[in-house]
């Protein structure tokens, strides 16, 4: 597994405060963030619930927030990825199997069998961004990135991907690689073996991983390598941590911390479904790698502390 040795990163030799990894972070990653959290709480800056989901995201790497999004917003969702799939819109887009590699291509009925993903359905859906900036989830991102959030991906799901372990570090690029979170929103209830997310409580603690780039974003030769997921498994396994499966209920959001270790189970029964609506945001001043790569939107504003971005890959 190409990775650095541990960088012992959590303070400096005076013995202030320091982040985690050479790479920086979010205050939440920072050594002395409970200290930064009880503050915030004593002067006023936050609520005792406000408090509760922070510490456990400072402890756990992730929250779950239930009813996070109104059914009628989840349901406006589903109306419009139907809409993508019949190709009513041909800014929509989606990555597809085909003949065991992935392509990128339009959408159509056609080619909705061999679908991966929907890609970026905040650009065209206005119920899609109200969906992934519902009150509830964009508050807490305001609190971990202490401005204004930046969405800049999202991915629809219609069926489990048997994804391997992994941190989204190693395939999801920033200007600042730590600053930024992901979350999953459940379309439907999760039922019955469908292949549900996984992930480690408390993996976004685990030694960083530094590829022989000298960068935390895995180089593109390496993205199939079996060795990765294998090692996170040991890695969080040596620890002692908790794996979980995550079974939401419609309207459920996940949100997790850059480098905190998930995958989708391997586990699918034939004809289950389990739709979901993934997304990465990062701070609104931070640049998504693609900024430098591919024709994109820029910022765009959805409301007041929102924005958004996507590129155009077709």
């Amino acid at each position: 597994m190409p990775a650095a040795p541990p960088q012992n990163a959590e303070r400096t030799p005076h013995g202030g405060p320091r982040f985690r990894s050479r790479f920086g972070g979010l205050w939440t990653d920072l050594s002395n963030a409970r200290q930064v959290l009880a503050g915030k709480l004593e002067l006023g800056r936050l609520d005792g619930g406000q408090a509760e989901l922070l510490n456990a995201w400072i402890e756990h790497g992730f929250v779950v927030i239930e009813d996070a999004v109104p059914h009628a917003v989840i349901d406006a969702v589903r109306s419009d990825i139907e809409s993508a799939w019949r190709g009513d819109d041909d800014r929509n887009c989606a990555e597809y199997l085909v003949d065991g590699r992935i392509d990128v291509g339009a959408c159509s009925p056609e080619r909705r069998s061999s679908q991966i993903k929907l890609l970026n359905m905040h650009a065209v859906s206005k119920a899609t961004r109200d969906a992934i900036f519902a009150p509830e989830v964009a508050g807490f991102l305001d609190l971990v990135f202490e401005r204004p959030p930046l969405a800049m991906s999202t991915l629809a799901f219609e069926r489990g991907t048997r994804q391997p372990l992994h941190q989204d570090t190693a395939f999801v690029g920033f200007s600042s690689p730590l600053e930024f979170a992901a979350s999953w929103i459940a379309l439907e209830d999760a039922v019955g073996v469908c292949g549900q997310l996984e992930y480690y409580v408390g993996s976004h603690r685990i030694d960083e991983i530094i590829f022989d780039n000298g960068e935390r974003c895995m180089p593109a030769e390496l993205h199939n390598e079996e060795a990765y997921p294998v090692y996170l498994q040991q890695q969080c396994q040596a620890l002692g941590l908790e794996r979980v499966q995550f079974a939401p209920r419609k309207g459920d959001a996940l949100i997790w911390s850059a480098d905190l270790v998930h995958g989708g189970s391997q586990r699918v029964d034939p004809g289950t479904t389990r739709r979901s609506l993934v997304t990465h945001y990062c701070p609104v001043d931070v640049d998504p790698s693609y900024f430098a790569q591919w024709k994109h939107s820029g910022r765009v504003r959805h409301a007041p502390g929102r924005y958004y971005a996507y590129y155009d890959r077709l």
